[in-house]
C-alpha cells in the first residue's frame, strides 16, 4: 500500500471501502475548549503555564521566549494564553489514529487524484471534446511565440512553459520554429516531472510530420502519458471485472519509463 503523506488519516478496508480512522470534529472541539479552559483557569488562579520550546542557546535575540512573561498580582491578564505550539500538538494527539487502523497520512491535496478515487468531472457524454479529465494539455500558438500548459479542471493552469519566457527565448533561433515546439515539449516535460504530474489528458489534434505532432512525441519520449486512467469505482457484487485498488500498488511494481529526460535545449 502506498504511504504518503496526508492532512487528514484515513483507512482502507479490505473490500475497498474507505474507513474513517480519526475522531470527529467534535471532539477536536471539545479538546480545544479544555485547552482554552485551563488557560482561563490558569489566569483567575495567578498562575502561567509556558510550553517549553526549543530556542538556541546562542541566539541572544530570542532570550526572552526562553523565559515566561512576568507575572503581577493586580494584573489578571499578566498570564497569556498558551502558546501555539502547545495548542497544535494537542490537536496532533486528538486526531492521531488508532493503532489497529490502516491509514495513510496525505499532505498532498492531488494525492486522491492520483489514487484515482479522486472527484472526476463527468460533463455531458455529448459534449466535444469533454470536461473527463484531472490535467488537460493545451497548445497555443499566437503570432510571436508557443505556449503550452497544463490546466487542472479546477484550479485552471498549474504548470506553464513559452517560448516568450526570457530563459528560453535566448536560447532559440525562432519561437515558432520545428527547434522552438521540441525544445519547449521538453521544457515542460521537466516541470511536469518536478511537479508529480507524469499523466495528463490531451485532445489536441495534430497533424502527420507537424511542428504539434513533433511536440506530442517528443514530450511522450520525456516520460509524460498523455492519457490519464480512468477513476476507480467500487465494483459491486455481480460484477465481472475487478480491477486493482490503486492504493495497493506499490512502487516498485510500476514500470519506469523508457527512457530519461534529455538535455534541454541542445
Amino acid at each position: 500500500m502506498i504511504r504518503s503523506e496526508m492532512d487528514g488519516f484515513c483507512g482502507f478496508k479490505e473490500e475497498g471501502v474507505l474507513e474513517e480512522a480519526i475522531p470527529s470534529i467534535n471532539d477536536v472541539l471539545v479538546g480545544l475548549i479544555t485547552i482554552a479552559n485551563d488557560a482561563d483557569t490558569n489566569r483567575t488562579d495567578g498562575t502561567c503555564t509556558q510550553s517549553s520550546e526549543i530556542v538556541p542557546s546562542n541566539s541572544k535575540s530570542n532570550a526572552a521566549l526562553r523565559s515566561p512573561p512576568p507575572h503581577h498580582e493586580n494584573d489578571s491578564l499578566s498570564c497569556k494564553a498558551p502558546y501555539p505550539a502547545y495548542v497544535l500538538r494537542k490537536v496532533k494527539q486528538l486526531i492521531a489514529p488508532k493503532e489497529d487502523a490502516i491509514y495513510m497520512i496525505n499532505r498532498n491535496p492531488r494525492n486522491l487524484e492520483r489514487l484515482r478515487i479522486g472527484y472526476k468531472p463527468d460533463g455531458f457524454h455529448l459534449e466535444k471534446p469533454g470536461r473527463s479529465f484531472w490535467h488537460k494539455l493545451e497548445v497555443n500558438v499566437s503570432g510571436r511565440s508557443v505556449t503550452a500548459e497544463v490546466k487542472h479542471f479546477q484550479n485552471g493552469a498549474v504548470i506553464k512553459a513559452s517560448t516568450s519566457e526570457w530563459a528560453i527565448q535566448k536560447q532559440l533561433f525562432k519561437t515558432k520554429d520545428t527547434s522552438a515546439f521540441i525544445n519547449l515539449a521538453r521544457v515542460l516535460a521537466m516541470r511536469c516531472q518536478q511537479s508529480g504530474i507524469t499523466e495528463m489528458s490531451c485532445n489536441v489534434e495534430a497533424v502527420p510530420n507537424s511542428k504539434v505532432d513533433k511536440f506530442l512525441k517528443t514530450i511522450q519520449q520525456e516520460g509524460i502519458n498523455l492519457k490519464e486512467l480512468p477513476r476507480y469505482k467500487l465494483p459491486k457484487r455481480w460484477d465481472v471485472d475487478r480491477p486493482d485498488k490503486p492504493w495497493e500498488i506499490l512502487e516498485e511494481h510500476i514500470p519506469k519509463a523508457k527512457s530519461t529526460p534529455n538535455k534541454i535545449l541542445q
